[in-house]
């Protein structure tokens, strides 16, 4: 199976998104570049135009898009404060500053990062590919990426509270497949449709999504019926 014949069969009607690293941004035009201090989610009409969003040192953006895409550290005292006392997404400023420190950051070998609709022929600078699916598209992928594992409770898959953009990479690994559910990061969800989630994936975890055959569940009577279901 390849990219094409996946995203029909889970009947997607939204661009699947890879994250790129280049030397260069001309061969992905039509691009945008950020504005100062925008979450790259804001670039979500801009994806559906076909348009790829260019981030480098110079212009990246939010600073989340600096400190999980580029690996650049930025200072800011009052970020612990900020997501504490003021959005109340931890239980104490103590495990605040811990959830901080742990977070996972992308450090890119490249001048640029980039995001938008996947393209074939880059496909060997695309570092992740993501899935903006509905929760009946995101049960059929969370299947996929369990297809070949008998475990109840993987490590294939994962979520955390994150920034929008540091779920296109937290990964503990490039090398093993690995998934993430992500899109829950409430600062960036009014970008997208409210049934909108994101199911981000490896290299290694989409080549095994793409090993889905016509034995799968893809093929069967569960996926089948509950697609038509939802033409009713």
């Amino acid at each position: 199976m390849n990219i094409q014949t996946l995203c029909q069969a889970l009947q997607l009607e939204e661009p699947l998104i890879a994250l790129y690293e280049s030397a260069a941004y001309e061969e992905f035009k039509p691009v945008v570049k950020p504005k100062t201090n925008q979450c790259i989610w804001a670039s979500y009409k801009s994806w559906k135009e076909g348009k790829t969003l260019v981030l480098s040192k110079e212009r990246y953006g939010c600073r989340g898009g600096a400190r999980f895409l580029l690996g650049i550290e930025i200072e800011d005292s009052n970020l612990k404060n900020f997501l504490y006392e003021e959005e109340g997404l931890k239980s104490s400023l103590e495990i605040t500053e811990e959830w901080i420190k742990n977070m996972v950051r992308y450090c890119p070998r490249k001048e640029y990062v980039l995001i938008g609709p996947f393209k074939e022929e880059h496909l060997e600078r695309a570092i992740s590919f993501t899935f903006l699916v509905n929760p009946d598209q995101l049960s059929a992928l969370i299947h996929g990426a369990l297809y070949h594992s008998p475990e109840m409770i993987p490590d294939l898959i994962r979520t955390t509270v994150s920034a929008g953009c540091g779920l296109l990479v937290s990964f503990t690994t490039y090398d093993k497949p690995q998934a993430f559910i992500g899109a829950v990061d409430m600062a960036m969800r009014h970008y997208i449709p409210l049934c909108l989630l994101a199911f981000t994936v490896n290299k290694p975890m989409l080549e095994r999504l793409l090993s889905l055959d016509e034995k799968s569940f893809l093929y069967k009577s569960f996926w089948k019926r509950l697609v038509k279901a939802r033409e009713g």
